[in-house]
């Protein structure tokens, strides 16, 4: 998953809600000036920590269904490489029955 847009958008994201306070009180434009900015540093500090746990958690997480899934994948790999198909097995079965039948 990317991960890398996830402080931007917290950070607007304050930043509305920060704009809508300011709307609401009237506040003249040096205070809501300061206090954006204060907001948005705040906000971008929260954001990159999100993302931060997030990428360490996704990371663990890709990393468990990686191995699970690169163990199926040999798995197969190794039943086409030796010849172990399943319909394979089943004609071979099919043909050693045929066979018994036959000689009895």
């Amino acid at each position: 998953m990317n991960t890398k847009f996830i402080p931007a958008i917290v950070m607007l994201i304050g930043g509305l809600i920060d704009c809508i306070f300011a709307i609401i009180n009237h506040l003249n434009l040096f205070d809501f000036t300061l206090e954006l900015l204060i907001v948005l540093i705040v906000f971008l500090v929260i954001g990159e920590c999100v993302r931060y746990v997030l990428e360490q958690n996704l990371s663990d997480f890709a990393d468990e269904n990686g191995e699970e899934s690169n163990e199926e994948s040999d798995e197969e790999t190794d039943d086409e490489e030796y010849g172990e198909d399943d319909d394979i097995e089943e004609e071979a079965d099919d043909l050693d029955t045929s066979e018994e039948d036959e000689e009895y």
